[in-house]
C-alpha cells in the first residue's frame, strides 16, 4: 500500500477534512443534527452558521481586529472559505506611526480613493523636522501602528 499523496488528493482530502469539522461546529453549537445526505442548501446554510462563529471567536480573540471579513470561493475544484481578521488603525486624515522594515516611523497619512482598485487607499507623506516630504507612500492598514496626538507642525502645514 502505498502511502504518498499527490498535492491534489492532499488537499481534496484537507477540504472534505475541513467540511467535515465545519459541519460538526456549526451542528454542535446549534443543537440540530440534520439528516444526511445534506442538500445543497442545507450544507450551505450550515457553513454560513460555522462562518459566522469563527468570525464572532476571531473577533473576540483579536481586539485589535474590529474588522472580520469572510469569503466563499467556489469553482469546479470544490470550493474554500477565506476568514481575514483586518487590523484598522487610521481614524480619518493625521500623524500615525507606521511600522516599515520592523522600525516605527511618523507619517501624515490621507486617505484616497482609487479608480482602478475601486477602494480607498492610504498615502502617506514621512514627517521629517516637523515637515512632510516626498515622495508619497502607499500605506498598508496594517501597518499603522498608533495615531499621534498633538498639534505637531505637520497636521498644521496642509497639503
Amino acid at each position: 500500500m502505498d502511502a504518498s499523496f499527490s498535492r491534489r488528493e492532499f488537499f481534496q482530502i484537507a477540504e472534505g477534512s475541513t467540511a467535515a469539522a465545519l459541519l460538526a461546529t456549526a451542528t454542535a453549537a446549534t443543537g440540530e443534527f440534520p439528516q444526511l445526505p445534506l442538500t445543497e442548501r442545507q450544507l450551505s446554510e450550515a457553513i454560513e452558521r460555522c462562518v459566522t462563529q469563527i468570525k464572532t471567536l476571531l473577533a473576540l480573540l483579536r481586539a485589535d481586529c474590529p474588522t472580520v471579513r469572510s469569503h466563499r470561493i467556489m469553482n469546479a475544484a470544490g470550493s474554500a472559505v477565506l476568514i481575514i481578521a483586518e487590523r484598522n488603525v487610521f481614524a480619518g486624515e493625521g500623524a500615525y506611526e507606521v511600522a516599515v522594515n520592523g522600525q516605527a516611523v511618523a507619517y501624515w497619512i490621507s486617505p484616497w480613493w482609487s479608480e482602478q482598485e475601486q477602494q480607498q487607499q492610504l498615502w502617506g507623506a514621512r514627517i521629517w523636522d516637523g515637515r512632510r516630504i516626498a515622495p508619497r507612500d502607499l500605506i498598508a492598514p496594517a501597518s499603522i501602528l498608533r495615531k499621534l496626538e498633538g498639534g505637531s507642525d505637520a497636521e498644521r502645514q496642509g497639503s
